[in-house]
């Protein structure tokens, strides 16, 4: 619904579409108190139609707090307003299971698994 959202978003953006990159656990968790990204939500992915929710994301973050997060906020301007996550990267995942890494990563099209993990959810 719009116009119930923020009207400047966490970064001072107002308008379109701003992407935000490297956002550590700290941060994601003051956006999330906020309310400026739902933690239920997520974003459905060709062939994962449970791909991960924010809340995941942030459960990921708090585990390896070296991780960072990146992505957009639409403005509360338009209709789809909100904050969405379309990467997660780690440079040192050499102590993360495999399995820990790919599950953080289902639905993502471009991906990096081992000793470092970079997940990208191009939906350009």
């Amino acid at each position: 619904m719009a116009g119930t959202g923020p009207t400047t978003g966490p970064t001072g953006e107002i308008g379109g579409a701003q992407a935000f990159e490297g956002v550590t656990v700290e941060r994601l968790a003051q956006v999330l108190d906020q309310k400026f990204m739902d933690p239920s939500q997520g974003m459905s992915y060709p062939g994962e139609p449970n791909g991960p929710t924010h809340w995941d994301y942030f459960r990921f973050l708090c585990q390896h707090p070296s991780a960072t997060v990146s992505g957009y906020m639409i403005s509360d301007e338009r209709q789809d307003y909100g904050m969405f996550i379309d990467l997660i990267e780690l440079a040192d995942a050499s102590e993360v299971p495999l399995r820990e890494q790919k599950r953080i990563c289902r639905g993502a099209p471009t991906t990096t698994f081992g000793s470092e993990m970079f997940c990208w959810w191009d939906t350009a």
